[in-house]
């Protein structure tokens, strides 16, 4: 059992550092998306899908690839703040 424990432990730490490149390679592309496409936009909140949210914030989401990204835009000084970047399927139970 006590090796059976250890080679998980180290497929757990190569699945962190796949995580962790992965999570880098998303947010070049989120950048790469949102720069050109929306901030030079009067209102970049025309161009994405609108969530539905129970706290009255709203949100909105941007599909890169297989992964979603959630949006919040503040109007008055147009700035952009990504809330969250993963997997659709994980992103959308969220919100």
């Amino acid at each position: 059992m006590g090796q059976g424990s250890k080679s998980r432990g180290r497929i757990q730490n190569r699945e962190d550092i796949l995580l962790r490149r992965d999570k880098k390679k998303i947010g070049r592309r989120i950048i790469f998306l949102l720069s050109p496409s929306l901030c030079h936009l009067e209102n970049p909140a025309l161009t994405l899908k609108k969530l539905k949210s129970p706290d009255g914030v709203r949100r909105y989401s941007l599909r890169v690839g297989i992964y979603q990204v959630t949006i919040r835009i503040e109007q008055d000084t147009l700035i952009i703040i990504v809330l969250d970047a993963g997997h659709r399927k994980h992103v959308y139970h969220k919100y």
